[in-house]
């Protein structure tokens, strides 16, 4: 199915208008029709026919990627990136999402402040995609409300913020800062 056919399917059965922005920042493609999408490392957003979205992470890992960034420490990300969507959650679990001067969001996953992996965007799942689509031209730091995200498993938020990057709320800066100064996990 052509691309721009099945977002315009796509935007106009889930009346979001923004829709064709989730599948460019989130490197997806269509998948036999358009109600199935795939970034490049095979991580799956369904429609399903009561209008609800799911995510699915690939069932292999990928080895390599096209994204120059997508193995690169959130600092390094964050240096290229014009607005974040930062998730603070119970247990010192964090997930920063980055959207980059290209265009694309990136998303760090941080246990105690300290980097553990990257993931991919359409794991944080269809309704923090649309926040960032529908927030990232605001700088203004703003709280998120009633946000839940798929992936990590088991990730429970407390605190959602959304701002250009960097932010002149110098509170939520050094939040996200203390997670960018840990060398974290990750060889």
């Amino acid at each position: 199915m052509q691309k721009t056919r099945a977002i315009a399917s796509a935007r106009a059965f889930l009346s979001f208008q923004d829709f064709d922005s989730i599948v460019n920042i989130s490197g997806l493609e269509p998948k036999q029709d358009w109600m199935n999408w795939e970034d490049i490392e095979g991580n799956r957003l369904k429609i399903l026919k009561n209008k609800s979205v799911q995510v699915h992470p690939a069932k292999i890992e990928a080895r390599s990627t096209k994204d120059l960034f997508r193995k690169a420490k959130p600092a390094l990300i964050a240096k290229h990136s014009y607005w974040v969507l930062a998730f603070f959650g119970k247990e010192s679990k964090s997930v920063l999402s980055f959207l980059g001067n290209d265009g694309k969001l990136r998303v760090s996953y941080f246990e105690n402040t300290l980097w553990v992996s990257n993931i991919s965007p359409v794991l944080i799942g269809y309704s923090a995609l649309q926040q960032v689509v529908s927030g990232y031209i605001d700088t203004d730091s703003r709280i998120i409300s009633s946000i839940k995200i798929p992936y990590p498993k088991g990730f429970e938020i407390e605190e959602a913020w959304g701002c250009g990057y960097p932010t002149s709320d110098i509170n939520l800066l050094e939040r996200i800062q203390c997670h960018l100064t840990n060398p974290g996990l990750v060889a």
